[in-house]
């Protein structure tokens, strides 16, 4: 199964064929390995920079610790991950690789997905990489389920 780009805006053309495989989808690199198990998922491909637009990105490092980021430009950033630049987390785990990466997205859109993404169990990220929805759907809905339960109400 082929990986796709999530376009989160409309009018992009694919009649040029830079924008091939663009989709209302996901960017899921295909993995076989369940949840929390050390799980490695394969690179990809960063996607091209678009004026105006951000991409979220999730990274898988050597020690398996994920890092979600938004940027203009995906393989510029990729490159500072790569050198140690930008922060603690960079600096502290190395050899990070692309597995998950959604947009275009204008500033603002980015910014909160990204936010989002940072809130997900380790379990859901690695789902959404998978683009398993059937278990993304269950373990939002487990949550939702516990929220709506609690004691102190919703």
């Amino acid at each position: 199964m082929a990986g796709r780009l999530r376009a989160a805006t409309k009018g992009l053309s694919s009649s040029n064929g830079d924008y091939a495989n663009w989709g209302f989808g996901t960017m899921a690199a295909e993995a076989e390995a369940g949840p929390s198990a050390g799980v490695s998922f394969p690179s990809i491909t960063p996607p091209p920079r678009l004026p105006g637009f951000v991409w979220v990105y999730l990274l898988e490092h050597a020690d398996h610790s994920y890092y979600i980021g938004q940027s203009w430009d995906v393989a510029e950033r990729l490159i500072h991950h790569r050198n140690g630049d930008g922060g603690k987390h960079p600096a502290d785990h190395r050899e990070p690789r692309l597995v998950y990466c959604e947009g275009p997205f204008p500033l603002a859109i980015g910014i909160a997905r990204e936010r989002q993404l940072k809130r997900w169990s380790r379990a859901k990220k690695e789902a959404l990489i998978r683009g398993d929805l059937t278990t993304l759907r269950a373990l939002s809905q487990s949550r939702e389920n516990v929220q709506a339960g609690a004691p102190w109400g919703s």
